[in-house]
């Protein structure tokens, strides 16, 4: 079942979803994403993706594993990703609707479970999150993004999906994610972050500063924001951090 509040979101991705890109290396957030899930994929494994939006991640994992499954409650996105999955002749991917909160699997059905940037937009996230615990195999991989709430990125992207009607976004301190996390079962056993330095976009009067992407983001494999924010100095006031967990047996 799908939640009316849930839904506010749609007009947001309704937006976005025709121009939402392909893309897995268009920047260091969407390459990682890729590489953390690809990292922990086993040929005959069963994934499932929470939040699929258009299928841009389906589409390039779906070979390295044995059949994947994406859910989502935006019908423009899950529509573009039907289509794409069918052009790319990738036999072995299926959507369908689905709340994060209200997952159509029985318990431990996926050898790995990814979630990005979904979470932050459930209204009941620990929900969301027992879940992805529930459908989750013992000894599963759980890989997923949490939003810093030390970063003006939270600031600004609070106030945008409000003005949308949403409730806004979750975020966290780190201390407070992993406690949720272990709550449940999951142990974190790898953690990225990112979007420290970026910012400065969020700062009235410097988003017009386009050459400070150049700078911080030169190229995937040199990356300054990346490095910065992974220094123990500044990874709580990142914007956000790409965990990878592992159930309890």
């Amino acid at each position: 079942m799908i939640r009316s509040e849930e839904l506010t979101s749609n007009s947001v991705y309704d937006s976005f979803a025709p121009h939402y890109g392909f893309d897995v290396n268009v920047n260091k957030s969407s390459r990682l994403k890729y590489e953390l899930v690809l990292k922990y994929l086993k040929p005959n494994g069963c994934v499932l993706d929470v939040g699929c939006a258009n299928g841009i991640y389906m589409r390039p994992l779906a070979g390295s594993c044995r059949h994947i499954t994406g859910i989502d409650i935006n019908d423009a996105m899950l529509d573009i990703a039907r289509v794409t999955l069918a052009e790319d002749g990738v036999a072995n991917a299926n959507v369908k609707k689905c709340s994060a909160t209200d997952l159509d699997f029985p318990d431990a059905s996926f050898d790995l479970v990814y979630s990005f940037s979904t979470l932050l937009l459930v209204p009941d996230i620990e929900r969301a999150l027992e879940e992805i615990c529930r459908v989750l195999r013992p000894g599963g991989i759980a890989v997923m993004d949490f939003s810093g709430r030390w970063n003006l990125s939270h600031v600004y992207w609070g106030m945008y999906f409000r003005r949308h009607g949403h409730f806004g976004q979750h975020a966290f301190s780190y201390r407070k994610g992993i406690t949720l996390l272990e709550s449940l079962g999951l142990r974190v056993i790898e953690c990225h972050a990112l979007g420290f330095l970026d910012q400065w976009r969020y700062i009235p009067g410097l988003h017009w500063c386009k050459w400070m992407d150049r700078v911080l983001h030169a190229s995937l494999q040199r990356d300054l924001d990346y490095r910065i924010s992974n220094l123990s100095l500044f990874f709580p006031f990142a914007n956000r951090w790409y965990l990878t967990c592992r159930k309890a047996s």
